[in-house]
């Protein structure tokens, strides 16, 4: 299990299912990626084995790719030999030794080395080794800013919740033509505003485009149709109260039966598509705040040389900064 899940962010009762798998004769093994060891440690809840996702909180800057296993050594695979021959019965390829009387406590880590590394070559390379470590040495300080700032975004969120009165969300929307790639077409929530500048409606579209000097998307009967330079669109970034959470839940069940009878093979429960039921039903306000910036966005693997240009040259002109860990 997870120690918090993603993404629903469940957090695991470790104790419990440390008893069930333990009278079943097995480990329990937790993946302890999201909180790290400096947020919890679950060996001391009764789990056997711990793995972690490098490449998220431990690494910090996602340059290397790669993970690590931690055994507690607690738990006895010889009372249960007969579920575990790997470990219990001599091993041919390592001289016919048994791991669990050749090195005792060590006998799960002795096997992932002498098999997994030796064999299937699961091992990072020195500089990715080299990366990880850089980023160790700040882990504490991160999870520490980390937690920080959650807690004053949920105190925000928790006295910004409305009593009888619209949500009062926002989004950022961006120019059309700042987030086109010339690689191929797009999909897009376009947005419509009043004149104050709240959100009136958004509707998914795709295959957006230049063509012919023209900015234009295609329906599902193929038809072209222009979209103005400058109208705006969601790429995600929202501000919702907790209630958006509940009204998500709300509106999944109607989603999923539809789905299953129109389209299972590709059903979509869409963001801008409940935002917009939202917004015309009443029920929210979503204020649009304006961007004129360009998107950098990697939707075509042809996009990645021109994003990587783009960003060299902000940090160039000292618009993105050089180190972001500084």
């Amino acid at each position: 299990g997870e120690t918090i899940s993603n993404p629903g962010c469940r957090v695991l009762d470790i104790e419990k299912f440390a008893r069930i798998a333990h009278r079943h004769g097995v480990p329990l093994i937790v993946d302890n990626t999201f909180p790290t060891p400096i947020n919890c440690r679950p060996f001391e809840w009764g789990a056997d084995i711990v793995t972690h996702s490098t490449t998220k909180y431990m690494d910090g800057h996602a340059t290397q790719v790669g993970g690590c296993i931690v055994d507690s050594g607690r738990f006895d695979w010889d009372a249960h030999a007969d579920k575990y021959p790997g470990l219990t019965q001599p091993d041919e390829s390592y001289h016919g030794l048994t791991y669990t009387k050749a090195f005792g406590k060590m006998a799960y880590m002795t096997k992932l080395t002498a098999q997994l590394m030796r064999d299937l070559g699961s091992i990072p390379s020195p500089h990715n080794a080299f990366l990880l470590n850089l980023g160790l040495e700040t882990l504490h300080l991160r999870m520490q800013r980390h937690c920080e700032n959650a807690q004053r975004v949920a105190e925000f969120l928790s006295q910004a919740d409305p009593d009888g009165t619209p949500y009062p969300f926002s989004m950022v929307g961006y120019k059309v033509e700042n987030t086109l790639t010339d690689n191929g077409s797009v999909s897009r929530g376009v947005c419509t505003e009043t004149e104050d500048g709240f959100l009136c409606d958004i509707v998914e579209r795709t295959k957006i485009m230049r063509q012919d000097g023209q900015i234009v998307f295609q329906d599902e009967a193929e038809e072209l149709h222009q979209v103005a330079e400058g109208t705006p669109v969601s790429m995600n970034f929202w501000g919702f109260t907790p209630a958006m959470m509940d009204e998500i839940k709300a509106g999944f069940p109607a989603f999923l039966e539809n789905a299953i009878e129109n389209n299972p093979m590709k059903g979509e429960y869409l963001l801008p598509e409940c935002v917009d039921k939202l917004v015309k039903a009443g029920k929210a306000t979503v204020r649009m705040l304006k961007s004129h910036d360009r998107w950098y966005g990697v939707t075509y693997k042809e996009d990645k040389e021109s994003v990587s240009a783009s960003l060299n040259s902000l940090k160039k002109s000292g618009l993105y900064p050089d180190d972001l860990w500084k």
